[in-house]
C-alpha cells in the first residue's frame, strides 16, 4: 500500500486513516471553530499523501534544478544555497506564497469602498 492509500484510502479495500478519524470526529460533536480548523489539518494531510502538494524535499530539488546557475552538477553553489534560503525565508515570512506546498491562498478584493483588501483562504 501506498501512503495515499493508508491515509486515503482505497475503495472497496481499506477506508483509510483519514476518513476513519473524519467519522470519529464527527461523532464528538466538536464546536465549529475546532472542526474547521482539523478539517484544514486533514486535507492537507490528505493532500500531501496523495502527492497533490508537493513535499518541501520535493520543492527543494525542483528550485535547485531550476535555478539559472545550477549546472546538473549535483553542486549546489553558496549563490543557489542563499536563493534557497532567502525563497524559504519569504515563503514563513508570508511575503510571497508557493501554491504546491500550501492549501492556504490569497487573493486579492475590493471592498465596498473599492480598496483592494487581501484575504487569506484554506481549502
Amino acid at each position: 500500500m501506498s501512503l495515499n492509500d493508508i491515509f486515503n484510502g482505497v475503495e472497496n479495500e481499506f477506508p483509510g486513516l483519514i476518513p476513519l478519524v473524519e467519522d470519529y470526529l464527527k461523532d464528538l460533536h466538536l464546536d465549529v471553530h475546532t472542526s474547521c480548523t482539523l478539517h484544514r489539518y486533514l486535507r492537507f494531510i490528505s493532500l500531501k499523501a496523495s502527492g497533490e502538494l508537493q513535499t518541501t524535499a520535493s520543492w527543494m530539488r525542483d528550485f535547485v534544478r531550476s535555478h539559472p546557475d545550477y549546472k546538473q552538477d549535483s553542486v549546489v553553489s553558496e549563490e543557489i544555497n542563499y536563493d534557497l534560503m532567502k525563497t524559504c525565508q519569504k515563503i514563513g515570512n508570508e511575503e510571497i506564497q508557493e501554491p504546491k506546498l500550501s492549501t492556504q491562498h490569497e487573493v486579492m478584493r475590493k471592498n465596498s469602498k473599492g480598496e483592494g483588501v487581501k484575504q487569506i483562504f484554506c481549502l
